[in-house]
Formats: structure tokens, C-alpha cells, sequence
């Protein structure tokens, strides 16, 4: 096959574009697998009761059905839009606008996730915001100790590990 090759000077490897588009294969494989898991999470966190990871009881008294299902159909978008065009755009060799819609929308979603969870959780939030979120939460599975009044519970954690990692590799498919 036609490749360009070249040689790494430090590690002694020679590169060529098969090894590398087979690398970049797995990647786009990782960022569907996360894209599908995210997604998944997303919309099911508020319908499905998962154990200690949820609190719908909790949830259905503090949060009107239409308010939930506003949320649910937003989240939805946000974790869904990315995997359509994510799929679409599999195996194209330059960055494509699906691509760089995709990056965006993980990387707003993760601004969202930083902004309502990790910034008050590690520098304090406006007076009774922490509040409000108590109820919602209480009971559910946490392995982060009380901070600021918030305690980030398990599945959030996950869910937002899963955008980190899903924007990560949308960028390195992007820029490969």
C-alpha cells in the first residue's frame, strides 16, 4: 500500500498511514461506545430507577413531570446529536462540519456540567442552591465527601467522566 511512512527518531518505530488509520478506527470505536453509553445514561437517569444511583421518588416530589420531561428531551439532544453526527461522519478522513457540531455540542455540554456541579462543589454556590439540590439527590450512591454543602453523587461522576472522555476523543478524531 501507498503510505507515508516516516521514521520516529526516539522511539525507533516506523509509523506508516495503515497502523495509523488503524489507531484512529479504535478511537472512533472508544468515542461511539462512550457517545452510546452517555446518551443512554442521559435520557434513562430520570425514567428508569437504578438502585442507589437515582432517587425518583426524591426526584418526582421536587420536579414537576413537565419540567422532567423538558429536561429529559434537552439532555437527550445534547447526548444524541453528538452520536448521530459522530456516526455519520465515521471513517472520513478530514474533519467534516458533523464533526466540529459534535465537538461543540460535548464541549457545551461538559461547560454545563462544570458550571452546575464541579464549580459550586469545589467553590461554593449562591445561597440555596446546594438546597434545592439536597432533596433531589438524598440517598443517592456518593463516594466524594460534603463540599460546600454539595455532595456530587456516583452517577453524576460517571456521567460526566463519560462527556470528558467523549470530547477527548471527538478531538482526536477531529484533528487526526
Amino acid at each position: 500500500m501507498v503510505g507515508v511512512a516516516w521514521r520516529a527518531e526516539s522511539s525507533g518505530r516506523n509509523w506508516t498511514s495503515e497502523r495509523c488509520c488503524g489507531l484512529l478506527a479504535a478511537v472512533e470505536i472508544a468515542l461511539l461506545t462512550a457517545l452510546v453509553l452517555l446518551f443512554l445514561l442521559l435520557v434513562l437517569h430520570d425514567l428508569v430507577p437504578i438502585g442507589r444511583w437515582n432517587n425518583l421518588e426524591r426526584a418526582a416530589g421536587q420536579v414537576s413531570r413537565g419540567k422532567l420531561a423538558g429536561q429529559t428531551v434537552w439532555v437527550g439532544l445534547l447526548g444524541g446529536v453528538p452520536l448521530v453526527l459522530s456516526y455519520i461522519s465515521r471513517g472520513v478522513r478530514h474533519a467534516t462540519w458533523q464533526r466540529e457540531t459534535a465537538t461543540f455540542i460535548l464541549a457545551f455540554l461538559f461547560v454545563g456540567e462544570l458550571l452546575t456541579w464541579w464549580i459550586p462543589y469545589f467553590f461554593g454556590a449562591r445561597a440555596g442552591y446546594a438546597e434545592g439540590l439536597r432533596p433531589i439527590f438524598e440517598g443517592t450512591l456518593t463516594f466524594l465527601p460534603e463540599r460546600n454543602g454539595l455532595t456530587v453523587n456516583a452517577l453524576h461522576c460517571v456521567v460526566h467522566g463519560l462527556t470528558l472522555l467523549a470530547l477527548v476523543l471527538s478531538v482526536l478524531v477531529k484533528w487526526r
